[in-house]
């Protein structure tokens, strides 16, 4: 039997914002690994998460996956996972799995197909045929992560002002963001990045 619960933060509006524009974006996990009981191809846990790496975590978006109990009668094993936005926001899941065989082998391979299929249910991949007209799922999820909205020519004015009025090193603030500059900075993290500057700012104009 498949049991599934859920558990969420109090609120999830900046959550939910920010998975709007990755699921916007986000590339297929292209089938590249062949099932050879049913000569099939399917994508693999590398596929769907070279897919997420490519968008999730620059729109602040981290995931933890853990392999739980292991339930001999049932024979049965538990996968928690939790999706976390930059704003402490969160959903996690805990997903009860039923097992082939009672052995480390069994939970192993279970561990990694509920990992799998956890991820790509909760941000959105599906799995896709490889056509040949590209090369990875990695060189796909690249493509569409190029077209997520990024901060305008005067947002980036304005925080590369606020980055010199907080005397902050604009190398480790766009590396929080996992950016390389401002101007890759994505739109949905402008409103966080001000009020983290404004923040800092503060501080030195009450103490002068």
């Amino acid at each position: 039997m498949w049991e599934l619960s859920m558990e969420r933060s109090e609120t999830i509006d900046a959550f939910a914002k920010a998975m709007a524009g990755v699921q916007a974006t986000i590339g297929g996990a292209v089938k590249s690994s062949t099932n050879p009981h049913f000569k099939s191809k399917y994508a693999d846990l590398s596929a769907v998460w070279e897919a997420w790496q490519a968008v999730g975590p620059k729109a602040g978006f981290s995931i933890m996956q853990f392999p739980g109990a292991y339930d001999a009668q049932e024979r049965t094993m538990a996968m928690e996972q939790i999706v976390m936005h930059e704003s402490g926001q969160f959903i996690a899941t805990s997903l009860s799995i039923p097992l082939s065989k009672t052995d480390a082998q069994a939970y192993g391979s279970a561990t990694t197909y509920a990992r799998r299929y956890a991820l790509g249910a909760a941000v959105g991949i599906c799995p896709e045929d490889d056509d040949g007209n590209a090369a990875s799922a990695g060189q796909q999820a690249r493509q569409k992560a190029q077209q997520v909205p990024t901060i305008s020519d005067d947002q980036v004015a304005e925080l590369d002002q606020l980055v010199r009025d907080s005397k902050s090193d604009m190398k480790k603030f766009c590396s929080y963001y996992r950016v390389d500059s401002l101007p890759e900075l994505p739109a949905n993290a402008f409103g966080h990045a001000k009020a983290a500057l404004l923040k800092k700012i503060q501080p030195e104009k009450e103490a002068a």
